[in-house]
């Protein structure tokens, strides 16, 4: 509901974020991300190339700063011909993970064309987390929450985007650009799969270059920058604020 009639900021003194935001910046408050550091170096890397699709409503309600419905069907449609032109080793590790059936039920449609066993399934005891550590490389689809998570984390990661569909900051288009000369984020499908086929068998060739890690954490800086202590952050906050 507060996403259509800002209902958080009519009833809350402050609002806790994690991106840097220049509105309204005695109202909001940045925290750390409440998300656990994890060594990677210490697991064991999984075989998945695990693509992260996000839907949007079938019906507009307000101005949307995300893409359309018509946008995200033809995304789909290009989506699938992209993943039929991976090569075919990549093409078998392939999962789709759906965040939410709003109406155009991608789950479904994806298992139709691929078959149910492409189909990584979002549920309580399947978060994320599992899909992200079980991935060899993530491609994601929408620059939101999954991307961030990706990226911290520190696997392979992609973004596909057509960025002029997205109501974006200057701020961020800087650092997408940035993304894009690193290639963390492609505009073109036909890129972005040449790129896949070409690492896929060395991808920490590309993945730890120095430039790209650096574009990774610049990125974590300023949208997605979790603390070790992010826990004593928190609760440093809450205790001050019971104080007054």
């Amino acid at each position: 509901m507060h996403v259509f009639f800002n209902v958080f900021e009519k009833i809350s003194n402050k609002m806790i974020i994690w991106g840097n935001s220049l509105s309204n910046e005695n109202y909001k408050i940045k925290l750390s991300p409440s998300l656990p550091i994890i060594k990677l170096e210490k697991l064991k890397p999984g075989n998945h190339c695990s693509i992260l699709f996000v839907e949007c409503l079938k019906y507009l309600r307000r101005f949307n700063i995300a893409p359309s419905l018509e946008h995200k069907i033809d995304f789909f449609n290009d989506l699938i011909q992209f993943v039929n032109e991976l090569n075919p080793e990549i093409k078998s590790k392939i999962k789709f993970r759906v965040k939410k059936n709003w109406g155009f039920n991608a789950e479904r449609k994806f298992s139709e064309k691929f078959g149910p066993e492409y189909i990584d399934k979002a549920s309580y005891k399947n978060p994320l987390k599992k899909t992200i550590l079980n991935s060899k490389l993530i491609i994601t689809t929408y620059p939101e929450t999954s991307f961030s998570e990706a990226m911290h984390y520190n696997i392979p990661t992609i973004l596909i985007i057509k960025s002029k569909q997205w109501a974006l900051t200057e701020d961020s288009l800087d650092i997408l650009d940035d993304l894009k000369k690193n290639k963390i984020a492609f505009e073109n499908f036909n890129e972005a799969k040449n790129h896949i086929n070409r690492y896929w068998h060395e991808l920490d060739s590309w993945w730890k270059l120095e430039n790209v890690q650096r574009s990774r954490k610049l990125f974590l800086k300023n949208f997605f920058d979790v603390k070790s202590d992010w826990f004593k952050q928190w609760s440093d906050y809450i205790y001050s604020i019971r104080q007054t």
